[in-house]
């Protein structure tokens, strides 16, 4: 039995999420469809992140077993021919049978992207959330440190989520920005819009894993202290009182892309 891995990126807009749901489509399901009908076989496929409803990923990495003799190119060029147009198989490659798309990766990594602004983007609006108050972009940088190191972080939980142990660690949160979404999609450039009317906020935070809708309700934590509604240090409180409520609202999924997973060499 041979170990195939995958990089996959996909815009999750149409998709219940990852993972396979009874009657809904999901990017699992529609890829373990497609590798069925290529191997004759039915084939589950592991992801490495379970990106909800609405995600996105740039680099979302899973394995499937197969008994197929078919070559790496073979798969990619396969399933591109059968795959929608919003699952784009990157990369391909056979790998140790222990390997394990989800168990073996050590870290991931997302990004929240917000338009900060008076006016919405028709191109963008499937990867972005439009703020359109203004905010303190350095409050929301000193409150990202206070996330970095081993919390429990069931205040930012979602209240679906079925795990018990909420303890993750963060490695790193930090918060950017550009003034103009061209900075970061210059596919988009528009040389006559001023550049101080909208500028693009970037939010990476990245652990050795994620509770359900962890990342949403931190950025939207952050975007109420960018807004002057609680200090950075407010995080310290909320991380100790292990209570969901007392937290900020989840943002949006569009806003958010699986960007990076990474696994011992």
């Amino acid at each position: 039995m041979r170990n195939i891995k995958l990089i996959i990126e996909y815009d999750g807009t149409d998709y219940c999420g990852w993972q396979v749901q009874p009657g809904l489509s999901s990017v699992q399901g529609t890829i373990e469809s497609s590798l069925s009908t290529i191997t004759k076989a039915e084939t589950g496929v592991i992801g490495a992140g379970r990106t909800d409803s609405g995600v996105h990923a740039l680099c979302q990495v899973a394995n499937f077993k197969t008994e197929s003799r078919m070559k790496p190119e073979e798969f990619k060029a396969a399933l591109s021919s059968v795959l929608p147009k919003d699952i784009v198989i990157k990369h391909v490659e056979e790998v140790d049978e222990d390997f394990h798309a989800r168990y073996s990766a050590v870290r991931r990594a997302y990004r929240y992207t917000i338009l900060n602004g008076t006016t919405p983007s028709a191109f963008l609006r499937r990867y972005v959330h439009l703020v359109r108050e203004s905010v303190q972009l350095e409050k929301m940088a000193e409150a990202c440190k206070y996330f970095i190191g081993t919390y429990d972080f069931a205040s930012f939980a979602s209240g679906s989520d079925p795990v018990k142990n909420h303890i993750r660690t963060v490695s790193d949160a930090k918060i950017t920005d550009a003034k103009h979404p061209s900075s970061y999609f210059p596919l988009f450039y528009i040389d006559n819009i001023p550049d101080d009317q909208e500028n693009m906020i970037y939010f990476y935070i990245e652990a050795n894993g994620f509770l359900r809708g962890m990342v949403r309700a931190i950025i939207g934590t952050l975007l109420e202290i960018g807004k002057g509604k609680m200090p950075p240090e407010r995080i310290k409180d909320i991380l100790d009182a292990k209570d969901r409520s007392i937290a900020g609202p989840s943002l949006p999924a569009r806003g958010l892309c699986l960007v990076r997973v990474e696994y011992i060499s």
